[in-house]
This record gives structure tokens, sequence and C-alpha cells, in this order.
């Protein structure tokens, strides 16, 4: 069973518990570094550095109001993972170079999507990423995967989020009805805009980033109906997981641990100082998680042989 591990400090390997379960590998998937730039990428994913070299391919999906692409740019999150992964950003519609699209009312475009990246995919090992939304996204993606073909993620990072079996617990996410105070103070909560900028210029960033988000909080809404129509008998995946929080999230961790259900891999559990985006509060925090991220990534494209 996955433990929390409640610290301030950085969080380093002998600090991480997992569960006792076996590690899942890909049978005879070649980890050997493959020079080569993708001719394959879809329009859907972007490749933030192109990393010819790199073993592994991390691809990272948006959190509520954000884009992918953008937002870990802005964090130098490919500047801050080694050389031998190279971090993708999924590209969500209705946002960025897809803003003609409409948005998405719920997870109902996963198989057309995936299909599409498909060939992307089989060219070298990858894992996904995402926080709050974006964690719900990267596990439907990979539940689609597993259920639909042979590809797998070889790690699945979730940050934020409880895992699907809990989702239909939470409380109605729209923000519709809200008075402008009330609007500006759950979007600094779920996308992390601070509520000076939401609050100046006569909401003028308010109104820039509602639709964005209130189409996300309205497919967060759709996703528990979506939830509750399907009869999933965990664990859907077989991937290795590793779940991380803030530890003054108002998330409750022992519901975070619970991801260690879907899965029939190990499962780990970490939390971080800081808040719902603690990874955005200090520098110290998000190198601590990126140095996570690429001790993992660095075990999964190890050959059993050489552990």
């Amino acid at each position: 069973m996955a433990h929390k591990v409640a610290s301030s400090r950085a969080v380093s390997p002998s600090m991480i518990s997992t569960t006792s379960r076996p590690r899942d590998r890909l049978a005879g998937r070649d980890f050997c570094s493959r020079s080569q730039t993708s001719a394959n990428v879809p329009a859907s994913l972007e490749i933030l550095e192109e990393r010819p070299n790199a073993l592994v391919r991390l691809i990272c999906f948006p959190w509520a109001g954000g884009e992918a692409v953008k937002d870990y740019r802005a964090l130098k999150l490919s500047q801050a993972l080694p050389d031998f992964v190279e971090v993708v950003g999924f590209r969500w519609a209705g946002r960025g170079r897809r803003h003609a699209e409409p948005s998405w009312t719920g997870f109902g475009w996963i198989p057309g999507e995936a299909q599409a990246c498909i060939a992307f995919l089989t060219e070298k090992p990858f894992a996904f990423f995402g926080h709050s939304m974006g964690s719900s996204a990267a596990y439907e993606w990979a539940r689609w995967l597993t259920l639909n073909t042979s590809l797998r993620p070889i790690h699945l990072f979730v940050s934020g989020t409880v895992p699907p079996q809990l989702h239909v617990e939470l409380l109605k996410m729209g923000v519709g009805g809200l008075s402008r105070d009330e609007q500006c103070k759950k979007i600094h909560f779920l996308s992390g805009t601070p509520i000076a900028v939401l609050k100046a210029n006569n909401y003028q960033a308010l109104k820039a980033i509602l639709p964005v988000l209130s189409a996300d909080l309205d497919l967060a809404d759709t996703y528990k109906d979506e939830l509750r129509s399907r009869s999933d008998c965990f664990p859907t995946l077989t991937c290795n997981i590793t779940a991380s929080v803030g530890d003054s999230d108002h998330l409750n961790h022992g519901n975070m641990e619970r991801w260690r259900e879907v899965t029939a891999g190990s499962t780990v559990f970490q939390t971080f100082p800081g808040r719902h985006f603690y990874f955005r509060e200090r520098k110290e925090t998000f190198g601590d998680l990126t140095a996570a991220v690429a001790r993992t990534l660095a075990r999964e494209t190890t050959p059993a042989s050489k552990l």
C-alpha cells in the first residue's frame, strides 16, 4: 500500500513508499536510444523541445482553463528534465491553435484523438503527465489504449485530483450562477490565476478565461455522468502510477492514495509543500517534482536485466 510522504523538504527515493505489486513493463520493447525526429507528430501534439536521442516521451495534458504547450513551456519543463526525456504538450480543443474548434463537453473525443496519435506513440516509450483535469484526461487515454490496443504508457503521473472511482462524488464544478467575486475565487482555486489579476481592469482577465474554464468545468461534470454509465472493473490499467498532491490542497490525501486501485502495477503517493498548484508556488518544489519524475522515468526505461 502506498504511503503518504509528509515532508516540507525535497522528496528523495528513500522517502517514497510504493505498493508491493510487480512493476509493469512492455515485453520486448526496445529501450535503446533512437536518434530520430518524428515525422508522425499529429496536429494535437507539439514537441516542446526536440530531442532526437530521447529514450522516452512525456506527454502532458492541461489543467482546467490551461493550455499544455504554453503552460508547460512557461514552466520550462523540458529544461528541468534530463535529455533522455522529450516533453510533448497535448493541444486541447477550444484554445491555442485549436481555438476555432468547439470545446469538448466530455471525454468522448478520446478514441479519435488517440487513434490519430498511434503512429507517434509507437516510435518510442511514452509516459503521461496531468494535473487536475489533465490527470483525468491522462487516465482516460491510458485506459483507452489499454482496452483497445497493445500500446501502454510506461508510467502515469497524476496530480491534484482523485481517481475516477471517486470522481463521481465531487461537487458540481461549474461557475454558472455565482457572483463575480465567487467566480474569481473559484477560478483562482481551479486555474491558479491570481485573484488580483482576475479583479483588475473591470474583470477583463475574468472575461477572457471564463469561457474556456467554464467549458472545462462543464466537462468535469459530464465526466461524472460518463463514469456512472460505465461498468469498469478495476484495475483497468497495467502501468505504474505516481500520484502527487500539495500538502495544503483541499483533496483528501487518503482518497489520493486510492489511485492504487486503478492499476495492476505499482503505485507511489507523494506530497509536496503547497496548495492545489504546489509546483507553481516555489521553484524548489517544482525542482523536487521534476527530479522525482526524472528518477521514475530513468527506472522505467532501464531494461530489467540491468536493474
